[in-house]
């Protein structure tokens, strides 16, 4: 049976899925060789060295194990912990594809996916693991599990695609890893890392109230999103444990996702508004970075000083020296974390350690800057 190429696919790649079929068919095993890879490019109606790198992928991934001597050959490789996706437990992850909803440019644009990017870009450079980011929008009829074979990619990493789920389940479905970045995932049944934003928003009222703060307001996005449903629990969970107040301490701006095409001065002008309406007390815990920076912002143009009017604290770690603010008090996972459990929870699911959907919330932990101190 020739082996066919589609739609641009490598023809080894082809080989390689077909030698994986026939692995799972039980045609090879630990007690039956593999045969020759002239043998297999006659078979495939393929060229010896395009069978010769699958061969030798497969072997390099630990599916298959070469022995050698007279009479030996290639076989499959013995061992209890066969992943159901034809991998194995000792099988390395050599290379990830990340995909997320705009181009390098826009990538770059973004604090939060940006920052992400290079984590899990370090990670991949201290692990020895490939990195592709792969380019894909949703609705563009691109598949992301084709992307990632096509490019050598064993899992698909995702920063954010979120009108793409549906693309994203099916890869799933088709027995590539898929791990999420962030807090959107827990919507749909999909492998996850995100923050614990929830903890961090009790952390960070908790440390506002312990600074003496009787009132502490919160600052959120007006779009429905897990990651502001939490924070807002959160602070509304830290505010009723220590009774204190909270009626009339919301204040929301922005619909739009940060750092996505939402302008920072019509936040800041949104914000600006309200505190005129309704002047904030003296500690405020805003949603994110960018938030705390357009509050900070808007403070100023009202006259009054951050910290010495208003303490303001946030969650994440992504605007510590962006648009020349001061450096924040926020809500932090520790440094590396993102990158170093994605790429762990992606090796976990291709070696079948785990099971899809899994998920990991990373503790955080309030570090003090500069925009918060003790109430007077």
């Amino acid at each position: 049976m020739a082996v066919k190429p589609a739609n641009g696919t490598p023809k080894y790649q082809i080989v390689k899925q077909a030698l994986m079929d026939r692995i799972a068919g039980r045609r090879y095993s630990a007690e039956l060789a593999v045969p020759p890879e002239k043998v297999l490019a006659k078979e495939l109606g393929v060229a010896p060295m395009t069978a010769r790198r699958a061969l030798q992928e497969l072997v390099q991934e630990g599916v298959l194990v070469r022995e050698r001597g007279r009479g030996r050959g290639t076989f499959v490789r013995q061992g209890p912990a066969r992943a159901a996706n034809g991998g194995s437990a000792d099988a390395r992850l050599r290379r990830v594809g990340v995909i997320h909803a705009y181009d390098w440019e826009r990538l770059q644009a973004s604090p939060v996916y940006h920052l992400t990017f290079l984590e899990v870009q370090r990670e991949c450079a201290r692990r020895g693991v490939g990195l592709e980011l792969l380019p894909a929008q949703p609705g563009d009829g691109r598949n992301p599990a084709k992307l990632a074979r096509e490019s050598g990619c064993q899992a698909l990493m995702v920063l954010d695609w979120t009108e793409g789920a549906p693309e994203l389940l099916a890869a799933a479905a088709d027995r590539l890893p898929v791990v999420v970045a962030g807090p959107f995932q827990e919507m749909i049944p999909l492998s996850f890392v995100a923050p614990n934003d929830f903890q961090g928003a009790w952390a960070v009222t908790r440390h506002l109230l312990e600074l003496g703060h009787p009132r502490v307001a919160m600052i959120n996005s007006r779009k429905v999103a897990k990651a502001s449903s939490d924070r807002q629990g959160g602070w509304a969970m830290a505010l009723d444990r220590a009774g204190a107040e909270r009626e009339g301490l919301l204040y929301q701006a922005g619909r739009l996702k940060q750092g996505q095409g939402e302008d920072f001065r019509e936040i800041r002008a949104e914000l600006l508004e309200q505190f005129r309406q309704r002047p904030p007390p003296s500690a405020v815990f805003a949603r994110d970075g960018f938030m705390a920076i357009a509050a900070i912002g808007a403070l100023r143009e009202l006259g009054r000083s951050c910290p010495g009017d208003v303490s303001v604290a946030c969650i994440g770690r992504f605007f510590e020296q962006a648009l020349d603010a001061p450096r924040l008090t926020a809500a932090q996972y520790e440094d590396g974390a993102l990158g170093r459990e994605l790429l762990q929870l992606v090796e976990d699911l291709l070696a079948g350690r785990r099971t899809a959907p899994a998920g990991v919330l990373l503790p955080m932990r309030v570090v003090e800057g500069q925009t918060t101190r003790k109430a007077d």
